[in-house]
């Protein structure tokens, strides 16, 4: 019976729908569009964020650093990780990850590529719960001898890509930095690694370390060497607090038993949100930003909503009462209302999953500013966001159709018969325009939010890095990876592509560096400074660092501000130099000259190293960084042999590149030039992807906010011109002209829209302060920003205030008093 009564109540509901289409349209729009803007901006804070790893009960692995006092989210060495792992009662499994750069060779050899991939433990995928789609995953005896089991694990996409999705890939080989690995297994096509933004293209046993990262040190024996992200499963019914506990009393057994690398070291335990905030806090508040954008459009939408329901209210009331009088009971009516609004819900949820859908795709194809190595934000509108659309859209739309279900269904059965007549009906007029204003103002917040966002994006654009990027370009080479040449070999190769191509003409300088600057990877190295009293437990201080070559100031004309570059003399087996910027002067040199002062450079063989001289201050990971200490190793006694070779030309450097190709090729024919960039791209486009994708979606999402509040208003001036017609007709029958009916209905409006654009603007304002940080650089009380949200706002007002206000003018008053 239950049934055939609800279905009897879809069925009047679609008739109702069908018979009421434009407010029906204007509902399932409103709705689509606010519920499209949330999970959209749920998605991106999910993929930004929230979202876990891929993996079967993903909320047991935590993530476990070590804890010095310049560092809480340190990695762990080795050693240390191969004690926990004998000792730890609370942890189902415990697993190492370490991230590679590599040079990879597939299927038919004729070209390497730079691409990523990860050293795991051999228990990283029983640790993860993951079964390869075909082949085997690694064994625990491959996790014991150094460089004896040469296999390796690969992506789903790299099986497509490289191997057809062929089975037959099991047994083939592929060279990793110039060492065969035989294939072993796919993982599945769901887990994308442990970075959310880099996907590794293989995986290997860590025993292979030695072989396939830096030969010169020893990670896997070396207990100050602290390269691994350690991953552990909670056993069922263990607490992270409990995980905490057990790994602080260990950490505090092993500083104990090796003083001389774990003094003052101690170790946390942390849930994946939990480490992703502590990381990058900057993430947090961006994905806090975006949510709230989402959540005020939606507000903005189920405000619109309720202004059209109250629009049909008087119709409806009549209708209900009518209803009512033969005989149907209010609970009955009240579901009927429900049933309607869960229909236009639906459809608009289903709509607003195809707006997320949309966003998803676009944000996913944006490619991240790491150069060679393909990264992206892997944004999908999977069940998560599904579930979270699906409980807004619900949950608005209901509760939207419950306002004309109390407004209409309430009262005495008289009083209801007589609502809909405008002679004696009561007009809700007030609290609608009270609803409208709230609409504006929140338009006005959302507005003023993208616009911020426009103008940091835009001084970003101008800002000065501090040094060159017009006509320069960076071309990326690796001699060892990619012809198997010794590090001295290749430090010679590239002196001789130096001298040939500064001999080039059109060539004004060129040099070497291991990074390019402002791109998403770098390094840090820990040094120990002389008459620099180190904080109590700390061994050494971590400062941010690249390597460079000769020539690497001028060519991108960063000055010294005391001292010399880099040259000739910095050979392998001269003394030890560095070069620092002015930060690192300052902070640990105050009111002295730190040329020819020592630095203790902590590597496993510790190096003692003279400051030859003090850089201008630049961008080096950032646009919006902050004033900090760089150092500078030369390239020439290091023992790294990746390297970036960065041109400066007196025309467009783009046409160069041909030429220098030439270069390469004659100097070592075999050898593969993994990426060429204009540094200008490198620094105006990659450097700024992020902040020019959230301008993009800030820009989106202001866009739907300011249609929101225009229809809004648009809606209330109709509907009240409609209730007002009698009005209308008596004022104009009584001398009122075209014109001041008019501007009385504009005026109407404009009130309206102004007092929600002041209301907009106090929390804007409220709003930008108290998240200045996400606004940077941009002022968050830069009145250009409100000044233009108002103006615009005001523009869009008076255009959606001129159909209603028309067609109030056009009111014949003798018609209107005749059918009165």
């Amino acid at each position: 019976m239950f049934m055939l009564t609800l279905y009897e109540d879809f069925r009047y509901a679609l008739r109702l729908i069908a018979g009421n289409r434009t407010v029906s349209a204007a509902v399932f729009v409103s709705l689509a569009l606010g519920i499209g803007a949330s999970a959209s901006m749920f998605g991106a804070a999910d993929s930004f964020l929230f979202r876990p790893l891929r993996v079967s009960q993903t909320e047991k692995v935590v993530r476990i650093t070590s804890v010095t006092q310049s560092n809480a989210l340190g990695g762990i060495s080795y050693p240390d990780f191969d004690d926990l792992r004998k000792r730890i009662t609370v942890f189902d499994g415990l697993t190492t990850v370490q991230e590679l750069g590599a040079a990879v060779t597939t299927y038919d050899r004729t070209q390497s590529r730079i691409t990523f991939g990860l050293l795991v433990s051999s228990d990283f995928f029983r640790t993860m719960r993951l079964q390869p789609v075909i082949g085997r995953a690694f064994f625990p005896e491959e996790d014991e001898t150094p460089g004896r089991d040469a296999v390796a694990m690969i992506s789903y996409a790299l099986w497509q890509r490289d191997f057809g999705g062929r089975p037959d890939v099991i047994g083939k080989t592929i060279q990793v930095n110039r060492t065969d690995l035989t294939v072993i297994g796919v993982v599945p096509q769901r887990f994308t690694g442990t970075n959310p933004f880099i996907h590794p293209e293989f995986y290997a046993p860590r025993m292979m370390a030695h072989a396939l990262d830096d030969p010169g040190v020893s990670p896997l024996t070396d207990r100050s060497l602290r390269k691994a992200e350690v991953y552990g499963r909670l056993k069922p019914g263990v607490s992270t607090r409990q995980a905490r506990e057990e790994i602080a009393r260990l950490a505090s057994q092993l500083a104990q038993e090796n003083p001389g690398t774990d003094r003052g070291q101690s170790m946390g335990v942390y849930s994946q949100i939990g480490f992703r905030i502590a990381a990058d806090p900057g993430n947090f508040t961006a994905a806090l930003l975006l949510l709230l954008i989402g959540v005020l459009v939606l507000a903005i939408a189920c405000v619109n909503v309720a202004n059209l329901l109250l629009s049909t209210a008087p119709a409806r009331t009549r209708e209900t009462a009518v209803r009512l009088a033969i005989g149907a009971t209010r609970s009955r009516l009240i579901r009927q209302f429900i049933v309607e609004s869960f229909i236009i819900s639906t459809a608009a949820t289903a709509a607003g999953l195809g707006i997320a859908a949309l966003v998803a795709r676009f944000i996913s194809s944006v490619q991240i500013g790491v150069l060679f190595i393909p990264a992206n934000i892997e944004m999908q509108a999977d069940m998560r966001v599904v579930l979270f659309a699906f409980a807004v859209g619900m949950g608005s739309g209901i509760l939207a159709g419950l306002i004309p279900a109390f407004r209409c269904s309430r009262g005495d059965l008289n009083v209801l018969m007589r609502a809909a007549d405008p002679r004696v009906g009561r007009s809700r007029t007030p609290f609608r325009q009270f609803l409208v204003g709230a609409q504006v103002a929140l338009a006005t917040v959302v507005l003023v939010v993208s616009g911020l966002a426009l103008e940091s994006l835009w001084l970003l654009q101008k800002a000065d890095p501090g040094f060159r990027i017009d006509n320069v370009l960076a071309i990326c080479v690796d001699s060892t990876l990619g012809r198997g040449l010794p590090v001295d070999q290749s430090h010679q190769f590239y002196q001789q592509l130096l001298e040939r191509v500064r001999m080039m003409p059109g060539v004004e300088t060129a040099g070497l560096a291991h990074h390019v600057p402002l791109g998403l990877l770098g390094n840090s190295t820990d040094v120990k400074i002389e008459g620099y009293a180190m904080p109590e437990g700390q061994n050494a201080i971590s400062i941010s660092s690249t390597i460079v070559g000769d020539g690497y100031f001028d060519t991108l004309r960063i000055p010294l501000v005391r001292g010399r570059a880099f040259d000739s003399r910095d050979t392998k087996d001269a003394p030890k130099t560095v070069i620092i910027n002015e930060a690192m002067a300052e902070k640990y040199w105050p009111g002295r000259d730190p040329i020819g002062e020592r630095i203790e450079i902590r590597t496993p063989k510790p190096i003692t190293a003279d400051i030859v001289g003090i850089a201008r201050m630049t961008k080096y990971r950032s646009f919006d960084e902050k004033s900090a200490p760089f150092l500078y190793l030369p390239l020439r006694q290091s023992e790294e042999s990746f390297v970036w070779l960065i041109v400066a030309t007196k025309g467009d450097a783009g046409t160069f590149v041909p030429a220098i190709r030439n270069v390469v090729r004659e100097l070592g024919p075999t050898q593969p030039i993994y990426d060429i960039r204009l540094m200008n791209d490198v620094v105006r486009k990659q450097a700024l992807w992020g902040d020019t994708l959230t301008a993009q979606i800030a820009t989106g999402i202001g866009m739907a906010g300011l249609v929101l509040g225009v229809l809004g208003l648009y809606g209330m001036l109709a509907y009240s011109v409609s209730r007002r017609t009698r009005e209308i007709g008596i004022r104009m029958a009584v001398g009122a002209t075209n014109h001041r009916i008019y501007r009385m209905v504009v005026l109407q409006g404009l009130k309206l829209s102004c007092a929600g654009i002041a209301a907009g603007i106090v929390l804007a304002g409220a709003l930008a302060s108290a998240m200045s940080e996400a606004m940077r650089p941009a002022d968050p009380e830069d009145p250009r920003v409100f000044g233009a949200v108002a103006g615009l706002l005001v523009i869009v007002s008076l255009l959606s205030c001129f159909y209603p206000a028309r067609r109030a003018a056009k009111i014949d008053p003798t018609e209107c008093l005749r059918a009165e």
